[in-house]
């Protein structure tokens, strides 16, 4: 990993105090990540509530038959779905050939029907991402495919933004949005606090290649649950951490900024107000 800081002056007055930003640039290697990448632990949750009907759920259905097709026996898959009740379709298992066409079949069987339990969907999947001991290594994420009418449960986005602030763990959650009534502003604030993905979806084209976006940078994953301490010099302060990142900041002006994944060759910039 390659850690680049600049500032955004080349020169400054050593007899007075100057405001600037230094520019933290992370830079992922290159990595075969084919063959090396960390396993997964995926749960898709399909809304398949009565406003799903039509081609929501078809699109929906076509990327996870996509996310099935490219995971290997080293992977784990957990199904979740939800109208008015919320059920658990397939306890997690290592994506083998056979499990590989019972996740398949399940799919294929999804039928839209009644209302909505976007949280007790969201908080299905987040119990079973949390039920198994895995390897520190483990990509463990949940994509949600909904339109984001939630109707029962908890449907304020403040609400839904607490649940996964307070029990999401080590998982983390995409939101891909279906039709063009889908509420865009409360799935990209989940994915953002869920440190997952947002993408809206309008035709199968777009969902599939939306999904081949974040399958890619699920397979690619260079390091995850990233650390970056930042300790200013005597006379120097850090007054804040501008990028979107959650930050601890403790008394002496340290602080800790936490990256939760970085792909493969990817590059970060992290910009600090000092």
């Amino acid at each position: 990993m390659l850690l680049n800081p600049r500032f955004t002056f080349e020169k400054v007055r050593f007899d007075q105090e100057t405001d600037l930003h230094l520019v933290l640039n992370v830079t992922a290697p290159k990595s075969d990540w084919q063959a090396n990448r960390p396993p997964l632990f995926l749960i898709p949750v399909l809304d398949r509530s009565g406003s799903m009907s039509g081609p929501k759920l078809e699109y929906s259905k076509r990327s996870m038959d996509k996310l099935v097709d490219h995971l290997t026996a080293d992977d784990t898959l957990g199904l979740v779905s939800f109208s008015t009740e919320v059920t658990t379709d397939l306890l997690p298992k290592k994506m083998t050939a056979e499990a590989k066409a019972e996740a398949k079949k399940i799919i294929s069987q999804y039928k839209a029907t009644a209302n909505t339990f976007f949280s007790g969907g969201m908080m299905r999947a987040i119990e079973l991402a949390n039920s198994l001991d895995l390897p520190d290594s483990t990509i463990v994420r949940i994509i949600m495919f909904t339109d984001g009418h939630a109707t029962h449960g908890v449907t304020a986005q403040e609400g839904l933004l607490e649940l996964i602030e307070k029990q999401a763990g080590r998982a983390t959650l995409s939101m891909f949005g279906y039709g063009t009534d889908v509420n865009q502003e409360l799935l990209d604030s989940l994915a953002l606090k869920g440190k997952g993905n947002y993408a809206f979806v309008k035709d199968p084209d777009s969902a599939l290649g939306a999904f081949g976006k974040e399958l890619g940078g699920l397979l690619s994953t260079y390091a995850q649950e990233l650390i970056i301490e930042l300790t200013p010099h005597t006379g120097h302060q850090l007054l804040e951490v501008i990028s979107d990142f959650d930050v601890e900041e403790v008394v002496t002006g340290e602080a800790r900024i936490k990256v939760p994944h970085i792909l493969s060759e990817e590059i970060l910039d992290i910009v600090v107000h000092m």
